[in-house]
């Protein structure tokens, strides 16, 4: 039997023409909240929320279930058509294909979608015309609830968009005589609306009415100075000013008031390609070259975040993948480079962004929308349906990225970063594939590619030492392929002995290019951190040996557990450190050399000393306690001793910590004494 729902309106449900008793206020925000969800699973304490707000009465529950009983009884005669499942976490409102299709909510945003993916303006104008005809009133009528208020407003705006965009059309087409009465109600609901005011200013003008164009903008500069002290935007004085101007394109359709749509600007020719050349060596990337090939055959949109220290490869893998699979990308590759941690180049912004996109895209700059939702509204349009390519290198942060995120599941997006950005993960579905420096054998590919077979197969053991001097980081492998290279006179082992002494070996991979040096690359890192963070990071970098312990690293920045463990996670987060086991950290040997070099810089000679005598004392109290030593005071070779007895309960860098200052003369070992 058919069964209709609407809620852009009243609140009705019919079944065979007869109306079904949904009960009271509460009962029915119980099924609106269903319905705005119909066929997922929608948690119990996330409807008392929607049903009662912020602060349920104790009795919410109880009453949620005798509501819910109600209203599978009120839906009975529906049958299979509509009906409420109780799941384990929730209930779920099952509508089948047919009813699915009645309901005017779902089928507004389906035809409001469909006309922004359209790709002609007739289309498109017949689909917003239907989706506005669904509306009878205001969203879900008196309905009142914070949850629902927010849910009418958020669709009074969609329906505004929609009357927008119906309007552009139709002035695209001269038909503005349609559309004067409907913008003259809008102007009084939307009094700073400076879309609403452009159009009807446009129209006006097109009346033969240009007074009372000027009129209105005058009026709206005013209120706008007045309420809320700026004044009109680009797009409304541009269109004040050809009104004064009479300017012969404001008469046309064409002209450069009538805003273009997404179907406008849909270019002909094929689709662009902007990607920048591949890197010509690729090495030990197989298994993240299947990842990035397993994430195409995802349902979902396919948004791939590849994440990984500055200088692992991220990009040169995004561009290597990019190039072998264009074909699965026929309407084009877009590359575009985000800066978020470039040293020479400032971060771009998100509108920066998809105003360069839309370009690409074959955009002309006076078709740009005003407001910058409008224009990623306008990309997104354009990508939806086509099987694009997007590659957003060196992204900052998720803000960065998200605007831009198309949604079409045509649509592939690879992201590389320096974070993680598990907001990206979490909410959005993105995948992630973190890199690491490369394996021994890869390592050794790489140099033998760059240096030639014959030369390391020559010298292996040299090979080795500068595979571990780099760290089989893919840029400082460069770096130290190309000083070789440059210098085929020179054995091997040459380049392994400069690069074996830690405190030149950033000068000996520098490349001169801000780009390439490592230091330059590191340094950007670091830069982008929170000053407690930076801190952090270059005081555990004074410690000796590779890995540090939570309670060690505690007692050297002088912060508690909680605190050090929640800034060694934004380190983390950063891949500037690695977390090898709960409470472990370490950090790569470039990065430790460079974040010791920005310590000595950013931080007091006196702070450093007294960061290194606190990790003393605990490394000493904790070599004590694990000898059960009962001594006044523990000299620095009982303290090992006493380490050495018991060397399952002690910090395993405790040994190694005091053994290298007992050892290196250290101007901190005379005080391990009296620590």
């Amino acid at each position: 039997m058919p069964v209709r729902i609407s809620v852009l309106g009243d609140v009705e449900m019919q079944v065979d023409g007869r109306l079904v008793d949904l009960g009271h206020a509460r009962r029915k925000s119980v099924f609106i909240s269903l319905l705005t969800d119909a066929s997922r699973l929608v948690p119990v304490d996330e409807l008392i929320g929607r049903v009662w707000g912020p602060r349920p009465p104790q009795s919410a529950r109880s009453t949620l279930y005798t509501y819910l009983s109600r209203l599978r009884t009120a839906l009975s005669p529906a049958g299979q058509a509509a009906n409420v499942h109780r799941q384990t976490d929730g209930y779920v409102l099952a509508l089948d294909e047919r009813t699915a299709a009645t309901v005017d909510l779902h089928r507004f945003h389906e035809l409001t979608a469909q006309a922004n993916a359209a790709t002609d303006d007739d289309t498109a104008l017949a689909l917003l015309e239907e989706a506005l005809s669904l509306w009878e009133g205001d969203a879900f009528g008196a309905l009142r609830s914070p949850w629902i208020d927010e849910l009418r407003e958020s669709l009074r705006r969609k329906r505004l968009r929609a009357h927008l965009d119906r309007n552009e059309l139709l002035l695209r087409q001269g038909r503005q005589t349609k559309i004067l009465g409907d913008l003259l109600s809008l102007a009084r609901q939307e009094p700073l609306n400076e879309r609403v005011i452009g159009q009807l200013m446009v129209t006006l003008y097109r009346e033969g009415r240009t007074s009372q164009a000027l009129d209105y903008y005058e009026r709206t500069r005013q209120t706008l100075v007045r309420e809320k002290g700026t004044v009109p935007g680009l797009e409304l004085s541009d269109i004040h000013l050809r009104i004064r101007n009479a300017d012969p394109a404001l008469d046309t359709p064409t002209g450069p008031a009538a805003a273009v749509s997404p179907r406008a600007a849909v270019p002909s020719e094929p689709g662009p390609v902007t990607l920048p050349a591949a890197p010509p060596v690729l090495a030990g990337r197989a298994a993240a070259l299947a990842e990035l090939d397993d994430a195409q055959s995802a349902t979902t949109p396919p948004v791939v975040v590849i994440t990984g220290l500055g200088g692992i490869g991220k990009t040169s893998l995004a561009l290597r993948w990019a190039h072998d699979n264009a074909s699965r990308f026929p309407d084009g590759q877009l590359y575009i480079n985000l800066h978020g941690y470039d040293p020479t180049v400032p971060a771009m912004t998100p509108s920066g962004a998809v105003r360069d996109l839309l370009v690409t895209l074959g955009v002309e700059h006076r078709a740009f929308p005003a407001r910058a939702e409008a224009q990623y509204a306008l990309f997104r349009g354009l990508l939806a349906h086509r099987r694009i390519l997007l590659l957003l290198d060196n992204a900052h942060d998720a803000e960065q990225v998200r605007p831009l995120l198309s949604g079409s599941p045509t649509c592939s997006v690879v992201i590389t970063s320096r974070d993680r950005l598990n907001s990206l993960v979490a909410h959005e579905g993105a995948r992630p594939l973190a890199l690491d420096v490369l394996s021994p054998e890869a390592s050794r590919q790489f140099l033998a590619t760059q240096l030639g077979e014959r030369r390391t197969a020559a010298e292996p053991h040299a090979v080795g030492a500068i595979m571990d001097s780099c760290g089989r980081m893919p840029l400082a492998l460069a770096s130290a392929a190309a000083r070789g290279a440059a210098r085929p006179q020179f054995p091997l082992s040459a380049l392994a002995d400069e690069l074996r002494v830690a405190e030149t070996r950033l000068d000996t991979l520098e490349t001169g290019d801000p780009l390439t040096s490592l230091r330059r690359v590191f340094d950007a890192s670091y830069n982008a951190l929170p000053y407690s963070a930076a801190r952090v990071l270059g005081l555990v970098s004074l410690a000796p040996g590779r890995h540090i312990e939570l309670s060690a690293a505690a007692a050297l920045t002088g912060l508690t557990p909680s605190r050090t463990q929640a800034l060694l996670s934004s380190l983390e987060s950063a891949h500037l450190v690695n977390q090898t086991s709960p409470g472990r950290y370490e950090l790569h040997e470039l990065v430790r050399l460079t974040a010791a070099e920005r310590c000595v810089h950013d931080q007091s000679a006196e702070e450093r000393s007294e960061a290194l005598h606190s990790l003393v004392t605990f490394y000493v109290r904790t070599a004590a306690s694990a000898g059960e030593s009962r001594d006044a005071q523990v000299t620095p070779s009982a303290a090992v001793a006493g380490m050495s007895e018991d060397a399952e309960t002690v910090q395993p860098s405790c040994a190694l910590f005091m053994q290298s200052l007992c050892t290196s003369g250290s101007e901190f070992s005379n005080d391990v004494t009296t620590a």
